[in-house]
């Protein structure tokens, strides 16, 4: 089981020099064996959301994606005054 550096994960998200030497580490690791403590996370979410980056299909921003995925994964409904959830699947959300 491996404890992976707050490092190694902003190298992968941010496409930095390492990116390689990540992609080869996590190739070869199953996700099951990885860990991140919550505070290292927590360091994640406030760099990513200084650095205004968007992520994925919907182009939202970390802290939004991040609570996208959780509804998402555990059959949630989102309730949010957030306009960024409105390119989302409407069934999934419920802006108040």
């Amino acid at each position: 089981m491996y404890l992976v550096d707050t490092n190694v994960w902003l190298e992968r998200l941010l496409d930095q020099k390492e990116l390689p030497a990540v992609k080869n580490f996590l190739n070869k690791i199953s996700s099951e064996l990885l860990f991140i403590m919550d505070f290292y996370f927590h360091s994640i979410s406030l760099i990513m959301i200084k650095l205004g980056q968007r992520i994925g299909k919907f182009n939202l921003d970390f802290d939004d994606t991040y609570q996208y995925v959780s509804a998402e994964k555990y059959g949630l409904t989102l309730v949010s005054f957030d306009s960024d959830f409105d390119s989302t699947k409407p069934e999934e959300i419920i802006n108040i």
